[in-house]
């Protein structure tokens, strides 16, 4: 059950903190004194989507606190362990919801960091929000099926149904996607059969064009090169007749021979400075050594870059075909490989598409047979809980004062969807003699609200949510049957914590914790003992809650009955209304009411 709500700066209220008892509790005020904000800031909590004009005026950030106590074998328990949360036995679970103008909102779990989704995975089981936005729900086909599920206990069976139709879904359409694509891959067969054949004897290779660019430009410049690379191993390594041609002369001989001169000089001279000329004569190895790979690497660009007209010959006409069946296929050369796989697995396809055609019929057909035993064995839960459900409904429209009320629920036959193999429509006749009809042919806005509140009160053991909140339940009613709808309140506060917002009289009475939501505006004075001294916060209209006490109830009771003018007789009939719902608060009442606090 809610313990406790803390609302700091969401729209017209700065700071709230209440604290909830079970049982019902009655929330009224004038209109547009700021009850919605209420539901906002909770329904926030619990992971509706935020928004940043939900934030005060001039406020960066605005946050909801949400204080739950959790019975030992609560089954969300379970959902907190799993997500590594811990909650001792006596401990109340604590949810907050931070917003911040120039950021997303956060939440909090006993101060974890969790996701908007896990806070709506808990909000379902701990508060179900019953509101004017529920009632037009009742219009949509699509929520009677929800709510008969629920009350069913059908939505496990449900939720098995929607995932076979989606299974069931994805096999036909792989199946048509392989269909259409052995279809087209047959009209293109020869076509595809030729262009393998001429990729697979062309053999194209990634990177080949550039690679038989570079091969082309070095043969193309082969003599050039050539002369180059002789020049510099001269200059390295003379040859042997310039070597005896200028034996006499140490300027002419090559690099390699100067260095080893050179090692070999200092080298006989070690002894006599080594600290100086060991590290001149280490760097003089490493040079050598240098040059001498350098030698050998030039002797090979030597063999490589020997011209041959027949092998540029070869390299130009395989530039020219691989460019020639690029073109002819509009790739680049650089893609002709993957072209060529593609090609082959075509072919394969066309060889294949029959066995892998029949494969994924035979996934189809199974996947639409469990589909359909599944749904079947839906429908036949849903049709033997629909006796149940009209019983319990018919049961509940007297006390709210539609004793001539006839409920139907009707389950035709539909086309198969994701929802199974029918659709559910509640239908209602208000007055005795009549057909029954769908809810917005028939129903007013009052007789919506009693609907609503009579399947809320069959669907109270089997929902989730430990606590319901109903929002002017009693709209468009009032008198008797204002009266009859209280009454249907409290009884269902003996299992469920009920919090409800009303403008009616009859229904506060019957309260056993009222709150009233009023308006104020914060004076000057008051901004200076906040630290505010900013002249645009003038005047500025924020919302109260004020917990009632028995003689403050009957103020405000006599109010919501006779209007800002409170007369004697008013008082006067507020207290007959408090002692009305009193008398009829029988003893079995009050015990079990004492038990759930």
């Amino acid at each position: 059950m809610i313990v406790g709500l803390t609302i700091r700066n969401i729209v017209l209220i700065e700071q709230l903190d209440l604290a909830f008892e079970s049982g019902l509790t009655v929330l009224s005020g004038e209109t547009g004194a700021g009850k919605s904000m209420l539901l906002d800031s909770l329904a926030l909590a619990l992971g509706a989507r935020s928004d940043s004009a939900l934030i005060r005026k001039n406020c960066q950030k605005a946050s909801v606190g949400l204080s739950i106590r959790l019975p030992e074998n609560h089954s969300l328990r379970q959902l907190l362990d799993a997500h590594g949360i811990e909650l001792d036995i006596n401990e109340n679970l604590q949810i907050r919801r931070m917003l911040n103008k120039d950021a997303h909102s956060k939440a909090f779990v006993q101060d974890t960091p969790v996701t908007v989704g896990f806070l709506k995975q808990l909000g379902q089981q701990i508060v179900d929000i019953q509101g004017q936005f529920e009632q037009s729900k009742l219009m949509n086909s699509e929520t009677h099926r929800q709510l008969f599920d629920n009350f069913a206990k059908l939505n496990q069976q449900s939720a098995q149904v929607e995932n076979l139709w989606q299974k069931k879904r994805e096999a036909n359409e792989q199946l048509q996607s392989t269909l259409k694509q052995a279809e087209i891959s047959a009209k293109d067969a020869d076509f595809t059969k030729h262009a393998s054949a001429e990729l697979e004897e062309l053999e194209p290779q990634e990177g080949e064009e550039a690679k038989l660019e570079a091969e082309r430009a070095l043969l193309t410049n082969a003599e050039q090169l050539q002369q180059a690379i002789y020049n510099a191993i001269n200059a390295i390594e003379p040859s042997d007749s310039e070597q005896e041609q200028n034996s006499n002369n140490n300027a002419n001989l090559g690099a390699e021979n100067l260095l080893e001169n050179a090692v070999a000089q200092l080298t006989k001279r070690s002894s006599l400075a080594s600290e100086t000329l060991m590290p001149i004569i280490s760097s003089l190895e490493s040079a050598l050594s240098e040059v001498r790979e350098a030698h050998t690497q030039l002797r090979d660009a030597a063999s490589k870059t020997k011209g041959d007209a027949g092998q540029l010959h070869n390299i130009e006409e395989r530039l020219f075909n691989i460019r020639a069946v690029a073109r002819k296929h509009r790739v680049s050369c650089d893609d002709l490989h993957r072209l060529a796989i593609n090609m082959q697995e075509k072919l394969a396809l066309l060889d294949d598409s029959s066995t892998e055609i029949q494969r994924l019929q035979g996934i189809a057909e199974q996947t639409e047979k469990d589909y359909l035993i599944a749904a079947k064995n839906l429908s036949q839960e849903r049709n033997a809980a629909k006796a149940p459900f009209e019983k319990k409904i018919a049961e509940i429209l007297p006390s709210l004062k539609l004793e001539q009320a006839q409920f139907l629920l009707e389950i035709l036959e539909a086309s198969p969807s994701a929802n199974g193999l029918e659709k559910i429509i509640f239908k209602i006749a208000t007055i005795q003699g009549y057909k029954p009809e769908k809810l917005n042919k028939v129903a007013s806005a009052g007789e919506l609200s009693r609907i609503l509140l009579a399947i809320s009160v069959t669907l109270a053991d089997a929902g989730l949510a430990d606590a319901l909140v109903f929002d002017e339940v009693d709209s468009g009613i009032g008198g008797a049957t204002a009266s009859a709808v209280a009454k249907q309140l409290r009884k269902l506060a003996q299992s469920k914590q009920i919090l409800v917002i009303t403008h009616s009289p009859q229904v506060a009475a019957w309260g056993q914790a009222q709150f009233r939501v009023e308006k104020q505006s914060l004076d000057q004075n008051h901004l200076a003992q906040n630290g505010s001294s900013d002249d645009t916060q003038k005047n500025i209209t924020t919302t109260k809650v004020v917990k009632l006490n028995e003689q403050a109830r009957l103020e405000e009771i006599a109010r919501m009955l006779a209007g800002d003018r409170i007369t004697p007789q008013a008082r006067e009939a507020a207290q007959s209304l408090m002692n009305a719902a009193n008398d009829a608060f029988d003893e079995s009442d009050k015990e079990g009411y004492q038990e759930n606090v």
